[in-house]
């Protein structure tokens, strides 16, 4: 039994705000990003979209909607339509749509205006390493916390073996391999580029770089800048 495998980035989401449905030959995939900001923690620049989102796709092929499954592993959502049994060999999707469709299907999110990196750091996308590898620049979200910023970077498709973390001359600098499973059969349709990412940030001297921490979640990166001692309020005692 053939069968087709639509997949779409969604980095950073929990698997129960995904929405996955099937109807009249249309597969539809909805659900909303929510912000993890909490109180005492100031936005110094966001680049990423948090909201609502929809998308839908209509099948040429008859799908057999019992065996219908979806994975949802380091930010990539992948949903397995196997056809039905009567279904002949054909294109499962409509021919290329326009970019006109395009815009009516899917949303580009805008990057927050009016938003400083301040002095917290500065993106470096000139290196040596990125004329020597073809690299995708990840969107990332800076917030202040009261001991330090924290920093978000969505790389979906990247895992914890294929992240590279580095500190060197000030600069901070993050790579991210994406690991894939080989898709089989017919590529019908792609809008996402396989390269891998990388970002780069010039660190702030007021940032401690011998304690800086990260972790990687469904697509996400998480780096935690704590402040230096010196920089910190410090409170003095009155005699």
């Amino acid at each position: 039994m053939t069968m087709s495998s639509p997949r779409s980035k969604l980095p950073g989401m929990r698997k129960e705000d995904i929405e996955i449905s099937l109807h009249d030959g249309t597969l539809t995939i909805s659900g909303e990003r929510k912000t993890e900001s909490s109180n005492g923690e100031k936005a110094e620049r966001t680049e990423r979209y948090i909201g609502k989102f929809r998308r839908s796709i209509t099948l040429q092929s008859r799908v057999d909607a019992n065996k219908v499954s979806a994975t949802y592993r380091d930010g990539i959502l992948t949903v397995t339509l196997p056809k039905a049994e009567e279904a002949k060999p054909k294109r499962k999707f409509r021919s290329t749509p326009t970019n006109q469709t395009w815009a009516r299907l899917l949303a580009v999110p805008k990057l927050t205006k009016g938003i400083n990196m301040n002095t917290l750091v500065r993106e470096n996308r000139d290196s040596e390493l990125r004329q020597n590898e073809h690299f995708v620049a990840p969107v990332a979200s800076i917030i202040e916390r009261g001991e330090g910023y924290m920093l978000q970077v969505e790389m979906p498709g990247v895992n914890k073996n294929g992240l590279e973390i580095s500190v060197e001359n000030n600069e901070l600098a993050i790579i991210g391999r994406r690991s894939l499973p080989t898709v089989e059969g017919t590529l019908i349709h792609r809008e996402s580029r396989r390269k891998n990412y990388r970002r780069a940030f010039e660190l702030d001297p007021s940032i401690d770089a011998k304690k800086i921490s990260a972790k990687i979640d469904q697509g996400i990166v998480t780096l935690t800048l704590p402040k230096a001692e010196h920089v910190k309020p410090r409170k003095i005692k009155v005699s």
